[in-house]
């Protein structure tokens, strides 16, 4: 959750000018094919006034001035009016870019997104942003969320079975790379059950442990197999043959390319 109540409200440093962003798309044309801008793009108007100097700024040249450029043009294509769960708005991650607050600002952005359904290229630019702050997990939410732009989304609530009821005996990492085996009521031709595979996210918190509970996010290997879920069905979640957790589905959403 981003919390910038600490954040010292001040006057906006100056912003950058139309013309250093032009040059910057002619220097850096890799950078926008990774994240997919089309070759045309222009940003939208800006809210604060600009000056060229701030193309000389010591940060706007390398790493922090490529995640600056990033960062500007996502808040430029989200709607004046988007806020995140928390209250926080455009306006606000706007003045934490300029306030230099990199982390802070990406992070409001990415939650703002995922409360206002974003194109692709948006999670692609995100996700560029993240990787040149060289902040691993963050890249990793925007390259999920923009996996599930392109094959759908699937929420569950999933409870982790202790070691005395045969769960796992400690907890793992929620940054979508462990890949379980799920049973969600699939069959063989021999009508024998068959367990799928999906990648999970654990939303909120870092890791989950025996006996705990989370909303989590799916990546199946073979999404169309997944289709036929609704809200309210029971999946167990397996590493072995006795089930290690329990999800109820509570949110499922087609792709939107």
């Amino acid at each position: 959750m981003v919390d910038m109540e600490n954040v010292e409200r001040g006057p906006l440093l100056k912003r950058w000018s139309e013309e250093w962003l032009s040059a910057l798309a002619e220097s850096e044309p890799e950078l926008r094919l990774r994240v997919g801008l089309p070759a045309g793009f222009r940003r939208g108007p800006s809210h604060a006034p600009r000056h060229p100097a701030v193309a000389r700024h010591p940060r706007a040249h390398g790493l922090g001035g490529a995640a600056f450029t990033l960062l500007r043009q996502v808040a430029d294509l989200l709607p004046g009016d988007a806020a995140a769960e928390c209250g926080m708005t455009v306006e606000d991650a706007r003045e934490a870019i300029e306030l230099q607050q990199w982390e802070m600002a990406l992070d409001l952005l990415i939650e703002i997104a995922e409360v206002h359904p974003v194109p692709l290229a948006l999670w692609g630019m995100l996700s560029e942003s993240a990787r040149q702050m060289m902040l691993d997990r963050s890249r990793r939410r925007c390259e999920w969320h923009g996996w599930e732009v392109r094959h759908g989304t699937v929420r569950t609530r999933l409870t982790l079975l202790g070691a005395d009821k045969g769960g796992r005996r400690s907890a793992f990492s929620g940054d979508g790379r462990l890949r379980p085996l799920w049973d969600i009521g699939s069959r063989a031709p021999d009508r024998q059950r068959e367990v799928r595979i999906a990648r999970l996210w654990v939303e909120c918190v870092q890791e989950l442990g025996p006996d705990e509970t989370a909303d989590v996010r799916f990546a199946p290997l073979s999404p169309e197999q997944w289709r036929h879920l609704k809200p309210g069905d029971v999946i167990t979640m397996h590493e072995g043959r006795p089930a290690v957790g329990t999800a109820t589905v509570i949110e499922v959403r087609p792709p939107r390319t």
